[in-house]
């Protein structure tokens, strides 16, 4: 499993890369092929589910903008599965974007978090002509920052169909760092931790039986 996670999430810095974001049609490829298994799951029709939120944090953006992120439990058919819902809150509700991460995914997210703030860091004294340093979630969410010269600024995008970047300078970024976290220890206290190393134990049981 970790071997396969590894493969489906990187860190990737690019030296004079376009600043756009990924064509429509590659957003939905990336959607399709690399769904977090809570989409799967809110996706399923004829069985009742059960989400339980649990606010964690909002970073503020203009105009009344902001970044939130949830941690959530999504319960069906007597099992429960955990991760952290993403909100981009847009001017109105109707045009909040909305993202998903599953529990196991938390910890990489966090480690690339950290990895962007210190490279951040160590070029903010360091002209360049533009650089982007970002991590690609499976479903497509980027979290990331860019350098022009000696301007900076972090960006998220929360899904893949999402059609532009929601601007953050970096002490935002470095805060929603801090909520990433919070939701990981949040969800660790309400039983994920457990869940997710009885369901390891329990995919190297059945490896073993097939093999």
């Amino acid at each position: 499993m970790k071997k396969y996670l590894l493969l489906v999430v990187s860190i990737v810095i690019f030296l004079s890369c376009p600043k756009d974001t990924p064509k429509q049609k590659e957003k939905e490829e990336i959607t399709k092929e690399l769904p977090t298994m809570l989409e799967k799951i809110l996706t399923k029709r004829g069985v009742t589910i059960a989400r339980e939120f649990y606010n964690i944090g909002r970073v503020e953006g203009p105009y009344e903008t902001g970044l939130r992120i949830k941690a959530l439990i999504i319960e069906i058919l007597g099992e429960k599965y955990y991760g952290a819902h993403l909100i981009k809150e847009g001017l109105d509700y109707r045009k909040d974007q909305v993202g998903y991460l599953d529990y196991d995914e938390i910890t990489f997210l966090i480690e690339a978090l950290n990895r962007i703030i210190d490279k951040a860091k160590v070029m903010s004294n360091q002209k360049c002509e533009y650089t982007e340093i970002y991590y690609v979630s499976r479903s497509g969410a980027v979290f990331g920052f860019c350098q022009e010269g000696l301007k900076q600024k972090a960006f998220v995008q929360v899904n893949a169909l999402e059609m532009s970047l929601y601007s953050l300078t970096i002490p935002q970024f470095a805060k929603f760092r801090d909520f990433v976290i919070k939701t990981q220890k949040n969800l660790d206290s309400l039983g994920a931790k457990g869940w997710w190393e009885q369901k390891q134990k329990m995919e190297e049981k059945q490896k073993k039986v097939v093999s």
